[in-house]
C-alpha cells in the first residue's frame, strides 16, 4: 500500500460484512454502524490509529508497537507488507474494530 494513498479516499474496498477499508485488512469503519456519508466526510488518516502510525513511521512503527505485546523483530522480511502483516497479527487484540475482516487474520492450521 502506497503511503500517500492512506491519506486519501482513493481505492476504497467494501467487504460483505460492511467494513470499508484501504485493503490489507485495515478498516476505516463499518458502514453498518456508521453511515457511509459520515465515514467519507470525517475520514482523516492522521486520526486513524493504524494509518497514522503507517504514515508517520511506516510498518516499523507498527512493529515497535507490537513489541509491547511480545513481538520480536526479525533480521529479514520479504518486504514491508510482510513486516506490517506480522505486526498487525500481534496487534489484533488492541485494534479489533480496525484489523478486520477476521478472514484476513485467520491462521492456516
Amino acid at each position: 500500500m502506497v503511503q500517500w494513498q492512506l491519506g486519501t479516499l482513493e481505492l476504497l474496498e467494501l467487504d460483505p460484512d460492511g467494513y470499508l477499508s484501504k485493503g490489507c485488512g485495515i478498516a476505516i469503519a463499518n458502514i453498518r454502524q456508521t453511515p457511509v456519508d459520515t465515514v467519507l466526510a470525517t475520514y482523516d488518516a492522521t486520526q486513524h490509529p493504524i494509518f497514522s502510525t503507517l504514515l508517520e513511521t511506516g510498518p516499523l512503527g507498527l512493529a515497535r508497537e507490537a513489541e509491547a505485546f511480545g513481538y520480536v523483530l526479525k533480521a529479514d522480511y520479504a518486504d514491508k507488507c510482510h513486516l506490517c502483516q506480522e505486526a498487525r497479527q500481534v496487534l489484533l487484540s488492541k485494534y479489533p474494530s480496525y484489523l478486520v475482516p477476521e478472514q484476513h487474520y485467520r491462521k492456516n492450521d
